[in-house]
């Protein structure tokens, strides 16, 4: 269990590193804020937000291979842990 719960994290943290490299991203700017912070951050020299983010069209084909992912990691562990089983057996 622990095994399988390291992959996943392991995995989590790939997916999100390299999600935005599987499809074709838009970027959403604004040259203003709605903020109650937009003082300090003109004084910080920031006027704008860019946000980088992958349209709902995209969604299905990256959910399947999120899912493949899964996929090959719980067969891998359901294969360690069957050799484990096997050699405890002997």
């Amino acid at each position: 269990m622990v095994i399988t719960l390291v992959a996943l994290l392991a995995v989590r943290q790939a997916w999100s590193t390299v999600r935005m490299e599987f499809a074709d991203t838009l970027t959403k700017t604004t040259s203003g804020g709605r903020f109650t912070t937009d003082a300090c951050l003109g004084e910080s020299g920031v006027v704008g937000w860019a946000v980088e983010y992958v349209p709902y069209s995209h969604l299905s084909g990256m959910q399947w291979t999120a899912a493949a992912a899964l996929c090959v990691v719980l067969a891998l562990t359901a294969a360690v842990t069957a050799g484990a089983a096997r050699r405890a057996l002997r």
